[in-house]
């Protein structure tokens, strides 16, 4: 539709500094002929557009216009609180509290009423139940790291217990699900590397330092994400844990065998999450493949046992 064409051209607009018709033509998939003709009709509707001529030329939008309140929807302005009031559950931070109070003085008044009379559709809490809040001063110091770009230095505890002293130059925080990380470069390793915050200890602030450069198109930490090439893994549990599987593996192929157990078939990096997942189900799961990880979680529960023989 026209109309949505539009919307967007302005919203790529206000969020560059210049862009092409050539550029918007092949985004919107549309002659460079028709977008003029919407340059034409958005300055009509008096949207201050300013052409710049040249093989370095484009379309503009004047540096001091301001969008009118009427830009956004109603249901726009909702998801717009619900994700700030999300993001304030994990994150103790007056900026963001700011944030919202600013949204509610250019929110219209009929928003306003209804949210006080009925459920938002959607409520987003970033807090696990029952647990207790991330460290709120240790997350403000990290924050500071990265904002006044100054060497961290802290104790760093791996999965397998293992304790080493690291200097990085940390880069931007990360919530993964409700799980948060610091990605960073590291020094001790000379590589880029995502860290669990819930795993640095004795933070401290060290000097200033030079941002090194990077590709902001890519974000470096998903393949953080897998510890080691993928394999796929199938699981057989009981019908006793039915309800509990289909919440834990909600994206993956699930079958139904005649006696009421489940087959979870699916690839996943083997870290140790994977065999934590795996023996919270105790006797109500087994490991038909790979073989070798049927063989690693059996050796997991021998020690187990022993433990308490």
């Amino acid at each position: 539709m026209k109309v949505d064409r539009l919307m967007a051209i302005i919203i790529m607009l206000l969020n560059r500094k210049k862009i092409s018709a050539r550029e918007l033509a092949e985004h919107f998939e549309v002659s460079s002929r028709t977008i003029y003709r919407d340059m034409e009709a958005l300055n009509m509707a008096g949207l201050p557009i300013i052409s710049y001529q040249g093989n370095e030329g484009g379309f503009a939008i004047m540096e001091n216009f301001k969008l009118d309140r009427q830009f956004f929807t109603p249901e726009e302005f909702s998801m717009l609180m619900i994700s700030l009031q999300g993001l304030a559950t994990a994150v103790d931070d007056t900026r963001v509290s700011s944030t919202i109070e600013k949204i509610k003085t250019i929110m219209p008044a009929k928003n306003k009423t209804q949210n006080r009379k009925k459920f938002p559709p959607l409520i987003l809490n970033l807090q696990p139940w029952g647990q207790p809040a991330i460290n709120s001063g240790k997350l403000q110091l990290l924050r500071q790291a990265i904002e006044q770009r100054r060497i961290l230095s802290f104790s760093y505890t791996s999965v397998k217990g293992q304790t080493t002293d690291r200097q990085v130059e940390p880069l931007t925080l990360i919530i993964q699900g409700v799980i948060w990380y610091l990605f960073a470069y590291c020094l001790l390793r000379k590589d880029y590397r995502l860290f669990k915050i819930s795993r640095i200890e004795q933070e401290k602030l060290g000097a200033f330092f030079k941002e090194r450069e990077y590709d902001l198109q890519e974000f470096p930490w998903e393949k953080a994400w897998e510890d080691s090439p993928p394999v796929s893994i199938v699981l057989k549990f009981s019908k006793d844990v039915a309800m509990r599987v289909k919440e834990n593996f909600p994206n993956y192929e699930i079958s139904k065998n005649p006696d009421g157990s489940l087959l979870v078939s699916f690839s996943s990096s083997l870290g140790e999450w994977i065999y934590s997942l795996i023996l919270s189900y105790g006797q109500f799961v087994e490991v038909l493949e790979p073989e070798f990880l049927r063989t690693d979680i059996s050796q997991r529960l021998k020690k187990t046992i022993n433990l308490y023989s």
